[in-house]
C-alpha cells in the first residue's frame, strides 16, 4: 500500500523513478508497492529525470506542471512529489485508474497531519 500524506491543499506522493527507460509513464500498481513507480526515458543528469517525472505526473494526472513539485530526493530514485489540488479524492481516482488499481482504497492510504 502506498501511503500518501495530505498537507493542506496538496498531496505528498512517494515516487520511485526508473531513468533511461523505454517509456515515460506511471506504471501499473502491484501488490506490495509502497511508492508510485514512474519510468522516464532520460538519464539522471543535470535534473533531466526530475523534470521528466514532473512532466509525466502532470500530463498523466491532468495537472498544470506548476502544481507538481519535487519536495525531496533530488539526486535519489526515491522521491517525494507534492501535488497541489482542490479535489484530492478525484485526483486519487485518476491516479488509481492510471495505475490500474481496482480502487484508491486498494492502493493508497491517505494520512492527514495531526
Amino acid at each position: 500500500m502506498i501511503v500518501i500524506r495530505r498537507e493542506n491543499d496538496r498531496l505528498l506522493l512517494p515516487v520511485r523513478v526508473t531513468p533511461k527507460g523505454s517509456v515515460n509513464a506511471v506504471m501499473p500498481w502491484k501488490e506490495g508497492d509502497d511508492r508510485v513507480q514512474v519510468k522516464v526515458s532520460v538519464p539522471p543528469e543535470g535534473g533531466k529525470a526530475n523534470r521528466a517525472v514532473i512532466e509525466v505526473l502532470a500530463k498523466t494526472l491532468d495537472l498544470p506542471k506548476r502544481d507538481v513539485t519535487l519536495v525531496s530526493g533530488e539526486t535519489s530514485r526515491l522521491k517525494t512529489v507534492a501535488l497541489a489540488c482542490d479535489d484530492w479524492e478525484s485526483l486519487l481516482q485518476r491516479l488509481a485508474g492510471v495505475m490500474k488499481a481496482s480502487s484508491p482504497d486498494t492502493a493508497f492510504r491517505v494520512d492527514s497531519p495531526g
